[in-house]
């Protein structure tokens, strides 16, 4: 299911030792509810976390171990935190309300050792709150948006559904799980879709370059400077990237001169995504041979462009790009319903298009 710089997990292994650590997620006295800081890097130890704390219907808060707890983190009073011995002082130094932090190390793992109790589900989490992640803040003011575990699964099965991901297929994780695209891309499509993802505590383009050609990575998801770090590896330098089938590019702008580099040094073409935790859980993907294109006008999410008065506009006209939400599946819309962007027919991204 997961395999890690320091270590692997089976899917019956990961089972197990998210089983183990609900148990003692329990015995700390963790509830439904409850928000859960986990601070620790891409690794098999983050999915036995985030899997333990998700049986419990715990609330959690995926933080960058290196990174400072932000205010809204803060506000949200959690109790319990995991991570290295350094993010575990700076959580206790900002969060009064922590009672219990478990230590992770990459030697030795999380310190959640098995009490011999065997973990028992009461109760299958749907509408329960799954995640809180902070907004970039480019579209405004930073903010905690939260999924439930039933829009996590969804939106996971869509994404399989919608890019073709297949239980044999190898997925490559090169960013931190600190947003809810990581979090659904890397985290619990694997997962939906049966398959194995390779993870990077931190990106390095020499070691990600070897790991998709030892692991056979046939899908890549990243960022565009992702994808300019690989192209930059020098011509003389042996790299294989035949596995690669889907290079997918989201999280920025797509620059041409990156795509162009890439096409040139390993004549893979880049797919685009776009999205943004304002909007979740629309989003479109450029699948198609228009090059330079962030997505399709149809698909699970038909898109419109408008001007200030909401009225669509024709061919090469530039305005916003909206989702049409009247337009929409009905099996998508009551996640949409009550989106803060959606005014009357469209929910409203505030980009040009």
């Amino acid at each position: 299911a997961v395999v890690g710089e320091a270590g692997n997990l089976s899917f019956a292994r990961l089972f197990e030792e998210a089983s183990n650590t609900a148990v003692h997620f329990q015995a700390k006295g963790c509830k439904v509810g409850d928000p859960i800081i986990i601070g620790i890097p891409p690794s098999p130890e983050f999915y036995v976390a985030f899997y333990a704390a998700a049986a419990l219907g715990l609330v959690i808060l995926p933080l960058l171990p290196s990174g400072r707890i932000p205010q809204l983190i803060i506000d949200r009073k959690s109790t319990v935190a995991i991570g290295d011995q350094k993010f575990l002082q700076e959580a206790q130094r900002h969060c009064e309300t922590l009672h219990h932090c478990i230590a992770w190390n990459r030697e030795d793992g999380l310190g959640t050792l098995g009490s011999g109790a065997r973990f028992k589900r009461t109760k299958t989490f749907r509408a329960e709150c799954a995640i809180g992640v902070s907004s970039s803040g480019t579209t405004g003011t930073p903010s905690l948006y939260y999924r439930s575990q039933e829009l996590l699964v969804r939106r996971a099965e869509l994404r399989v559904e919608a890019l073709g991901i297949r239980n044999d297929d190898v997925l490559l994780s090169s960013r931190p799980f600190n947003s809810g695209s990581s979090i659904n891309s890397h985290v619990v499509t694997p997962l939906a879709a049966g398959c194995k993802v390779v993870v990077q505590e931190r990106f390095r383009r020499f070691a990600a370059a070897e790991m998709i050609a030892r692991e056979r990575v046939s899908v890549l998801y990243a960022v565009p400077y992702i994808f300019e770090l690989l192209a930059s590896i020098p011509t003389d330098h042996p790299v294989d990237f035949s596995s690669l089938r889907l290079c997918i590019s989201g999280g920025a702008p797509l620059a041409e001169s990156v795509a162009t580099a890439f096409f040139r040094r390993f004549k893979i073409e880049l797919r685009q995504l776009y999205g943004g935790s304002h909007i979740h859980p629309a989003f479109t993907c450029n699948l198609g041979n228009i090059s330079g294109a962030v997505g399709q006008t149809v698909g699970p999410f038909p898109i419109a462009i408008v001007d200030e008065k909401g009225k669509v506009l024709e061919p090469e006209k530039i305005g916003e790009i909206v989702f049409d939400y009247a337009r929409a599946p009905k099996r998508w819309k009551k996640y949409l319903r009550d989106n803060p962007n959606r005014r009357g027919r469209y929910v409203h991204t505030g980009d040009l298009g």
